[in-house]
């Protein structure tokens, strides 16, 4: 027989596009949720005379309208959450069991209060369910919304023997030891039917008062006068008998209500019963605010990590409500067993993914409402993205999900099964009324914070770039306006600084990459050596670049208000410390974001040194990110540095950390004829950091052997001894050079940038100084991206390939296992000259292409910062 068919309608109020909506879409579509239904997409809140703009009296106005315009029977379902702080991370099956068993347990108990005859004869019962929190919020505890709602169900003693007692207003939690009872509006399920009731009294309350506050205020008072119109009705339901044996004592339950309240709702002519009631377990949603410590990122396989949860809230293994946690949740599809692609064994089970765990209740929410905003605990919904469980294949699995067949969501139901299917068959966007948008169009611009693989816009399967044309969407965000080219929009000023007077290549890379974006570009650098300011001269920016000028000018600069968008540290390591006043001044603000470009990865796990500490404010608020100059340094720096931070270690914060390759182009000679050869060395010229002794004997040994050089006749070749110079690029003291070899060493010191590049690209091959390992782990090479910069193939290891991935085999020497960097030098002399000279090549063409590689991710970066910039600013 088959069963009944009913839709689940998911209705998504937001008015524009921002990376928080799009992982809303995500997450809801690889769960298996119905395509969202956008409320109020692309209106604008500028009504100086409402509250929030007006944001609130349409978001309600705006549902009311969806609902009774929509095509839907009564007892389809409806889910309305926020959209811009919701991820979903359990399936629809997980959701619908909870809500229907949430309400027959609701009725129970309202069956035990009023007697069923009263629930039939006033129609009252549990239809809507909306999440809760600890605060009565923005009512006072003398108000119905606070007093007359029903005591939570959670265990009495769940928080021990404080449970329910409020601490110290200066406590930095006042409410954590309370059970959550009060409604929070940010995420509620019900039927059409009582939805449309509800919202259709709530405009109507709108109206009649239209700078009320919100959303959360309309409804929690709704809500209030249920409960006090139930209280009426239990009161009226008392029989003459029970009032005769209980004559002499006190009603209980009547002394905890206004009297006045009760008989103004007993008097009401309108409507007061809307079958609201609340999610007291945090079992559909958990919304974090004034309850961020009761939850946890838990995998239930792992012991230890539960074991820990339960030790940071003191919890004895005895008392533990984590153990069943996963009961329903492993009753539904394992989390990646509708993957269409290779994530290795798709019955991975619920117990090996990272589940949001409410540790007090024991219960994990199908959906995580993080709107707890408190000391930057907005910034999670950034740093938290990646730990979702979903998070690393989420592109694949919403690919898979929007090329999947039409089918039913869930089977679940209150008295008798039903089978549950998305109000919309389309998949892969969302709906605007009728309109379908594409999640590739309302979602332009947030790749790289949704899905973080570098692997572009997201788009539907079959779908080109190249016969792919965005469409302008209503309401966009600062996210979408970045996407679109728009010569209005106001340059970036950003701010690049260096103050420790050794790192001109690094500052000239960063000034190409940033001003090649709609920028302003301010330079303030310590000692600008070498000619650096002809090579940035000569660079084809967007605007001139000003400067460079000494970091005193940055503070005079900053005393006269002078405020950058964008503060790039050049070299973090000092200028956090050097010009600490004036970047307190910035982070007081509020309003820059600073780039940190770390140089010693080791060095920000020193306590010694007070690095972690100087940058641990710009952390906790989210305007900090941190540029690597090598794959290696980031992964030191992030894996064995910052993870000793204390922010980390708790998983308050997760620092955006890249890799930013420090090259940039130069006007460089030909290729040069490689009949000629020179080869170079890089470093230091101190005997104790190279055998000068072997290295002249070595090539001697170059100059004697003799080699057959094709013509361009092939019947002419003739035997010669090999001229090969060889240059040392560095400082020092010279090493004695013996007579053999003398006319063969050019020393090359105190060259301008310009000629030091010139010289290196008639050279086949840069033997790099690599004073110690630490090149390999937690600092970078300077002769890596010099090479790159110039042209020439550097001899490298396969450690240093693996280090600096941003190179290959393709544009190195290989020095392979065994072999001197001599040994290279000498098969390369022996190779013909068309093969020298195609590696040659070959790495102009890395070089060109990493210098555009760096734009596009700068540009992207810089997207994504002013995007948390402008997020952060409307979340204040």
């Amino acid at each position: 027989m088959a069963l009944p068919k009913a839709n689940l309608h998911l209705l998504v109020p937001a008015s524009s596009a921002k990376s928080d909506l799009c992982k809303v879409m995500v997450s809801s579509g690889i769960l298996g949720y119905p395509t969202p239904e956008l409320i109020n997409w692309g209106m604008r809140f500028n009504n100086s005379k409402l509250s929030s703009g007006g944001s609130h009296i349409a978001k309600i106005a705006g549902i009311q309208h969806h609902l009774e315009t929509l095509d839907a029977a009564d007892h389809d379902l409806v889910l309305v959450v926020d959209g811009y702080d919701i991820w979903f991370q359990l399936r629809p099956q997980t959701l619908l069991d909870r809500y229907f068993d949430i309400n027959k347990r609701a009725d129970t108990r309202l069956k035990s209060v009023l007697g069923g005859s009263v629930m039939r004869n006033h129609d009252v019962s549990q239809k809507i369910v909306f999440s809760c929190q600890k605060q009565c919020w923005p009512f006072s505890l003398k108000q119905a919304p606070c007093y007359a709602v029903p005591n939570s169900t959670l265990p009495a003693d769940i928080y021990g023997p404080e449970t329910d007692i409020y601490l110290n207003k200066t406590s930095k939690n006042p409410y954590l030891n309370v059970r959550q009872r009060f409604l929070n509006s940010g995420v509620a399920i019900g039927t059409v039917k009582a939805m449309r009731e509800l919202y259709s009294e709530a405009l109507a309350r709108v109206e009649k008062d239209t700078n009320f506050g919100s959303d959360q205020f309309v409804i929690s008072q709704i809500f209030g006068d249920q409960e006090l119109y139930r209280e009426v009705l239990r009161q009226d339901a008392v029989t003459w008998w029970q009032r005769w044996l209980n004559k002499d004592q006190e009603d209980p339950q009547a002394q905890i209500f206004n009297s006045s309240h009760v008989e103004t709702a007993r008097n009401s002519s309108r409507r007061l019963e809307f079958g609201l009631g609340i999610d007291y377990e945090s079992s559909i949603s958990l919304a974090t605010i004034f309850a961020p410590e009761d939850a946890a990122w838990l995998t239930f396989n792992n012991a230890s990590n539960l074991r820990e949860a339960n030790h940071k809230l003191n919890i004895t293994e005895a008392n533990s409500r984590i153990n069943y946690t996963l009961s329903d949740v492993a009753l539904t599809d394992a989390p990646f067993s509708t993957a269409d692609f290779d994530l290795g064994p798709t019955e991975v089970p619920w117990t090996n993914v990272s589940i949001f765990t409410n540790v007090r209740t024991g219960f994990a929410p199908a959906i995580v409402h993080h709107n707890a905003w408190q000391n930057n605990m907005k910034s999670r919904r950034v740093h938290w993205w990646s730990k979702i469980w979903f998070h690393k294949h989420a592109r694949a699995l919403y690919t898979d999900y929007a090329q999947g067949p039409d089918s039913p969501i869930a089977v679940s139901g209150y008295s008798y099964p039903i089978e549950w299917w998305s109000s919309d068959k389309r998949r892969g966007g969302a709906l605007n009324g009728s309109e379908w948008i594409g999640y590739e169009d309302i979602c332009l611009g947030t790749e790289d914070e949704v899905f973080r693989d570098k692997g572009g816009p997201w788009l539907p399967a079959g779908v080109s770039r190249s016969d792919w044309t965005p469409k302008q969407q209503p309401g966009v965000s600062p996210d979408l306006v970045a996407s679109y080219p728009n010569d209005q929009a106001l340059p970036l000023r950003i701010t690049v600084m260096e103050s420790g007077g050794s790192h001109d290549e690094v500052v000239a890379a960063l000034v190409h990459s940033l001003g090649s974006q709609n920028a302003e570009i301010d330079l303030y650098q310590l000692l600008p050596r070498y000619g650096i300011k002809d090579i940035m001269r000569a660079f084809s920016l967007e605007r001139p670049m000003r400067g460079p000028r000494g970091p005193p000018d940055f503070m005079k600069d900053i005393d006269n208000a002078i405020r950058p968008d964008i503060f790039v540290a050049a070299t973090c390591e000092l200028d956090i410390v050097r010009l600490k006043n004036q970047l307190d001044v910035l982070l007081a603000e509020g309003n820059t974001h600073m780039v940190c470009v770390v140089h010693h990865a080791d060095r920000w796990a020193d306590p010694k040194l007070g690095l972690e500490e100087a940058i641990r404010p710009w952390v906790i608020k989210g305007l900090v990110e941190f540029w690597t100059l090598s794959p290696h340094t980031e992964r030191f720096l992030r894996d064995k540095s910052m993870s000793q931070w204390t922010a980390v270690r708790s998983g308050d914060v997760s620092p955006v950390v890249r890799t930013f390759v420090p090259v940039f182009p130069i006007i460089l000679p030909a290729t040069p004829d490689t009949h000629n050869l020179a080869f170079g060395l890089q470093g230091d010229y101190d005997p104790s950091r190279r055998d000068y002794k072997s290295i002249f004997e070595h090539l001697d040994s170059f100059l004697r052997t003799e080699s057959s050089t094709q013509e361009s006749d092939a019947s002419n070749s003739k035997a010669h001894a090999r001229n090969v110079t060889m240059h040392l690029l560095g400082h020092g003291k010279h090493p004695s050079v013996p007579d053999n070899v003398k006319d063969h060493v050019v020393f090359d010191e105190r060259l301008d940038y310009i000629d030091y590049y010139k010289i290196l690209s008639q050279t086949f091959a840069l033997l790099p100084a690599f004073a110690s390992d630490t090149y390999l782990d937690r600092k970078a090479s300077s002769s890596v991206p010099a090479a790159l910069i110039a042209g020439t193939p550097l001899i490298a290891t396969k450690a240093i390939i693996e280090a600096y991935s941003y190179i290959s085999q393709d544009t190195v020497w290989l020095q392979e296992d065994g072999e001197s960097e001599f040994d290279v030098v000498q098969r390369v002399l022996d190779m013909d000259s068309d093969s020298r000279k195609k590696k040659m090549e070959s790495v102009r063409e890395t070089r060109s292409k990493l210098v555009q590689e760096n734009i596009k991710l700068v540009e992207d970066w810089m997207k994504q910062a002013m995007s948390r910039m402008e997020y952060r600013a409307g979340s204040m």
